[in-house]
């Protein structure tokens, strides 16, 4: 490999550091919480049940979501 390669690789080839890089990436766990949070938010206000979310657990829906089936068929 050139001087470069080694460089740029060289923690693919040796997990020596790879604790480090934990530790280092650990501390902007925060830029991805907004998208885990978006991504609850979504789940649970909209998506579908044909999507298999948790809505679809709650009692207050079954019927609602029974009645939909019954008029489809």
């Amino acid at each position: 490999l050139s001087p470069f390669e080694q460089r740029a690789f060289g923690g693919l080839f040796s997990m020596k550091s790879f604790g480090n890089a934990a530790i280092r990436h650990g501390k902007n766990i925060w830029m991805v919480l907004p998208f885990i949070g978006y991504y609850k938010w979504a789940e649970y206000c909209f998506w579908s049940v044909e999507q298999g979310h948790r809505k679809k657990n709650l009692p207050e829906y079954e019927a609602y979501y029974a009645g939909l089936n019954e008029e489809k068929k």
